[in-house]
């Protein structure tokens, strides 16, 4: 058996040097382009060229038809068409190509002589005629003009037919959609060509400055057999190269209370410091061989206050008086109602004495048992992202581009996230969510009608989380030991606040992701053939320490009223994790092949024929410290302890090596989708098609596995 890194290298290898590449979620474009002469016959043998107005690209079409030519694979930018024949006046045009869509020029060639030059305008937005995948591309304009409250270009992705938010909670994040119905999590995110994937919950992972996009495109249906890894929407991200000349900007955009209008739970309006701030450098660095460079950085500092609103318990009822209480509280030991609903102070709990000091009083003015506290604490957010990005032409064909993203958010909340315990200030959350992403490319044109495009990615997250205070449970009176970065048990009283940390406990997620994949690319009279695949080998890295603080529930069983049963000490119950470990080492890889056909069936209909296979491993734990259940006898409907199962470990009983469950080999995705120039003007097309897609599962199997037994 090969060594890991024998065998990353191997693979690496057979990929760039495979002619029958694979890989591909490409985020390059097409130009098509009609030559005719003046009485509309079509031209043959005429020299078509595409040249990158940097100067970074010079590509020459081939002839898919007599008078039709294609240049596939062109980075997103702006282009000048030449074409060039014997008797006839070189046609020069300027067009844009954009992520994943074809732009079509048709050229009209008047008699003359070559040396005559004869410019065209630009065209504007164009009807697709050989696709038949839906989305839309959001250019700069629309990126760097539209108002964006937060300046996320991700909120743009609204403006396409069939993508709805989140709703509020749905997941830890809300930086995904939802698309055509489908879940939020089966989307795929791309930047510059590679992941740009969350693996937890498989959404965003960096959201790069609107000012270093170049374009970015959505695609919502029917995407080509080259694209997949999930059934939801193709995100797919293009950031900015430099220029022949030296281009900069810089920003600033604040955001202040002074503007703002109170909270109607709020006395006061909540603060609010935001500062929004950055700038863009591009140019070259070679002037002889063209290479550019292209930097960005983007801070925001913010200070916010985030309102809350609770019950908290009164002075009388902390001293046991619940004479406020309508319905009797009965003493668990003797059966019978206290005295006047008043618990005698040497009843009440050590514990509950505690955990009382550490509550606020209220600062509302209510009737009883409502909402009678409430505060606006800052929550302080620090975020700075850089992105460089470098382009180099070796030769007119062959192109290079390196581009690496840096990304550290940290963030200090007041209330700590999801169903806490303590919902007023003291109990607070840190987190430190850094992420980095590199792409590397080479393109390379072959020839004329052959060209190959190879792309490496790597992404990296590290999100640490603690909650804070790390007051320990003894230090109030509860006996009950716990690892020093934990801190208080969750404490939950129904119909009040609860107090302490959550349940969820400080967690450390390291995510990586290596991608290798390659797709080639040929013209060969009416097909445009595109053979390619995809490797991404996936690493989590995670320490989740899960109910290591414990958590009690008091919910009034005992004595009628869930405060008089925190005053004594009568829990409903207490959970806690003892884990015989809090660490996983979870590993998976993704294989992806693909062939995909667009076949020019006559000049109005083109077919896109394509099918993909995907191959996903088991996600296992490097260590074997994984298990699952097994139903030995399925339960029988009103027969109580008719059913049978076992914990088995991983590997055993028929499963693979480290895996608790089976792998999926017949994952085969058929493509077929057809587009068809309805008027023969390039006007109004009809679009349709059938393919199948498969979701690859998320990687949030940590706290599962965790607790398994018999390791926990």
């Amino acid at each position: 058996m090969y060594s890991p890194p024998l065998r990353y290298a191997l693979i690496c290898v057979l990929l760039i040097l495979a002619s029958q590449s694979i890989a591909g979620q490409s985020d390059t474009g097409k130009v098509v382009i009609t030559v005719t002469d003046s009485n509309g016959a079509l031209v043959s043998g005429a020299t078509v060229k595409a040249r990158n107005l940097t100067g970074l690209i010079t590509r020459e079409a081939a002839s898919s038809n007599p008078g039709a030519y294609e240049i596939p694979t062109l980075a997103v930018g702006r282009y000048e068409i030449s074409v060039t024949a014997d008797g006839f006046k070189t046609v020069r045009q300027t067009i844009s190509v954009h992520v994943n869509e074809e732009s079509r020029v048709a050229v009209v060639l008047e008699p003359g002589e070559p040396s005559a030059t004869v410019t065209i305008p630009s065209e504007a937005g164009q009807v697709q005629l050989t696709s038949s995948t839906f989305g839309k591309v959001v250019g700069e304009k629309l990126i760097v003009n539209l108002p964006l409250n937060g300046r996320s270009f991700y909120d743009l992705g609204l403006l396409q037919t069939g993508v709805v938010p989140l709703q509020p909670g749905r997941t830890l994040t809300q930086d995904s959609y939802n698309v055509n119905g489908a879940r939020d999590t089966n989307n795929n995110y791309l930047l510059d060509g590679v992941s740009n994937q969350q693996l937890e919950y498989n959404n965003l992972q960096i959201k790069p400055a609107i000012d270093a996009l170049s374009e970015f495109k959505i695609q919502t249906n029917l995407y080509s057999a080259e694209f997949g890894r999930n059934a939801g929407a193709i995100v797919n991200a293009v950031t900015k190269s430099g220029g022949n000349e030296f281009h900069g900007a810089v920003w600033e955009f604040l955001r202040n209370d002074a503007f703002d209008a109170r909270n109607f739970f709020s006395p006061e309006t909540p603060p609010l410091r935001r500062n929004q701030f950055g700038g863009t450098l591009g140019g070259p660095v070679f002037r002889q061989r063209p290479t550019f460079f292209f930097v960005s950085y983007e801070g925001v500092r913010q200070e916010r206050g985030v309102t809350s609103s609770t019950v908290v318990p009164t002075a009388q009822e902390r001293k046991g008086d619940l004479s406020n209480v309508k319905i009797p509280i009965i003493d668990p030991q003797t059966g019978m109602p206290f005295t006047g609903n008043i618990i005698p102070t040497e009843r009440i709990s050590a514990a509950a004495k505690g955990l009382l000091s550490l509550y606020p009083l209220p600062n509302i003015s209510t009737a009883s048992r409502t909402l009678n506290f409430t505060a606006s604490p800052t929550q302080t957010t620090d975020q700075n992202q850089v992105i460089v990005r470098i382009d180099h032409s070796a030769s007119t064909k062959s192109t290079f581009f390196g581009r690496y993203v840096y990304d550290n958010l940290i963030d200090t909340a007041p209330f700590q996230f999801g169903n806490v315990p303590a919902q007023f200030p003291g109990f607070s959350q840190d987190q430190n969510n850094k992420n980095q992403n590199l792409a590397l490319g080479y393109t390379r044109a072959i020839s004329s009608t052959d060209i190959n495009d190879f792309r490496f990615g790597f992404s990296r997250t590290n999100n640490p989380t603690q909650f804070l205070p790390l007051t320990k449970p003894t230090d109030v009176g509860i006996n009950f030991s716990v690892p020093d970065n934990v801190g208080l048990t969750d404490v939950r009283i129904a119909g009040f606040s609860g107090i302490g940390n959550s349940i969820f406990g400080p967690s450390r997620y390291v995510f990586n992701t290596f991608q290798f994949q390659d797709t080639y690319t040929r013209v060969q009279g009416s097909h445009t053939l595109k053979l390619g695949g995809e490797y991404r080998k996936h690493q989590e890295n995670v320490q989740l320490q899960f109910a290591e603080n414990g958590q009690f529930l008091f919910n009034g069983v005992f004595t009628g009223d869930a405060f008089a049963d925190f005053l004594l000490g009568e829990a409903f119950y207490f959970t806690f994790g003892d884990f015989k470990r809090d660490v996983l080492h979870q590993r998976w890889s993704a294989t992806n092949l693909f062939v995909q056909d667009d076949l020019r069936a006559t000049q109005r209909l083109t077919l896109n024929l394509g099918v993909r296979y995907e191959y996903v491993t088991p996600i296992i734990d490097a260590s074997g410290q994984t298990a699952t259940v097994l139903i030995r006898k399925p339960f029988t409907p009103g027969v109580p302890q008719s059913g049978v199962a076992e914990t088995v470990l991983a590997g055993t009983n028929g499963l693979c090596d480290k895996c608790t469950y089976l792998p999926d080999r017949n994952n085969w995705a058929p493509r077929i989708g057809f587009a068809y120039d309805l008027l023969g003007n390039g006007q109004l097309a009809l679009r349709g098609g059938y393919g199948v897609f498969f979701n690859q599962m998320e990687s949030n199997l940590a706290l599962q596995n965790v607790l398994q037994p018999p390791f926990a």
